[in-house]
């Protein structure tokens, strides 16, 4: 994989994927949009934690509907812990980075009575095993196919959140036979 290697202003190398952005100057804009962000991102930080102290959380995170239950799935080298429930097309649902299935379970309750729904941690994330390697998103992307050869279910859709894309992605790309229809939601958040 090429890669293009920045020296940013706080003088840290940075290498950059160039297969993501397909050329070296795109990288450099992307890097620099990127370092753009963390920067607005930490002083949105600072202010938001400088409140939070007189703020109560009201964060709630929902259910799984009823039906549903936990399976936990040896793959190569990770347990991955699944939830799955509904009837009819598989629908598997990846999240996104530092989060867990359970981001899912509205979605998840609104598609269950036609859709046998399929959503795992990651590995590394939430209850699935937290191997020392195989953080690759080729080798997540074989986790993936594991649980479903484990659940027998040859073929679904996949709706997939922030670096559940990246997985779903690698995914496409070594089991494309296996993916009726690929969803990529919220990768980048940005506003106006």
């Amino acid at each position: 994989m090429r890669a293009v290697r920045l020296r940013t202003k706080e003088d840290h190398l940075v290498n950059f994927p160039q297969t993501f952005c397909g050329s070296p100057a795109a990288a450099i804009i992307a890097v620099r949009v990127i370092s753009r962000l963390a920067q607005a991102v930490g002083f949105f930080a600072g202010v938001v934690s400088a409140f939070s102290f007189s703020l109560p959380a009201t964060a709630e995170v929902q259910s799984f509907p009823a039906g549903f239950r936990t399976q936990e799935i040896q793959t190569d080298g990770a347990t991955i812990h699944v939830r799955i429930g509904g009837e009819g097309p598989a629908v598997v649902m990846l999240h996104g980075f530092a989060d867990t299935g359970d981001m899912w379970a509205p979605l998840a309750k609104a598609l269950a009575h036609n859709h046998t729904i399929v959503v795992p941690d990651l590995r590394g994330m939430g209850l699935s095993s937290h191997p020392e390697s195989g953080y690759d998103k080729k080798t997540q992307a074989h986790d993936i196919a594991r649980v479903l050869d484990a659940l027998k279910i040859e073929k679904a859709d996949l709706v997939t959140h922030d670096i559940g894309i990246m997985v779903g992605y690698a995914f496409v790309a070594e089991f494309p036979d296996r993916v009726t229809r690929f969803v990529a939601m919220g990768m980048f958040h940005l506003q106006k």
